[in-house]
């Protein structure tokens, strides 16, 4: 995602809650995020050279696509609220970012 603050283009954290409308982003500024889920480009000439240096140094392990994201959550929250999931497994799902679903629980044994 991308936030403008004075005049530079910013890439925002993912993991952060706003502050009010402005979001905080790699560098530490608060920006407004900008409309329709542009995405941070490093090559843009008004590219902020702290978040491209933080981009280049930590590329993203699973691309940023929301509504995927947030149907992979549902799918996890609701298995484990039903016992399909044992809920340490899933947790430990999440940390780990793994791209696959956690297997069910061994029922055989």
């Amino acid at each position: 995602m991308v936030g403008l603050a004075v005049g530079k283009v910013h890439a925002l954290r993912t993991s952060v809650r706003p502050e009010g409308h402005r979001r905080e982003t790699l560098c530490g500024v608060l920006a407004a995020p900008v409309p329709a889920g542009r995405h941070f480009h490093p090559k843009e000439a008004r590219a902020c050279r702290t978040c491209t240096k933080v981009v280049a140094s930590t590329p993203l392990t699973l691309g940023i696509n929301a509504s995927n994201e947030l149907a992979r959550l549902r799918a996890l929250i609701g298995e484990t609220a039903e016992h399909r999931l044992d809920p340490v497994r899933a947790l430990a799902w999440l940390h780990g970012y793994a791209p696959e679903c956690p297997a069910p629980p061994d029922s055989s044994g």
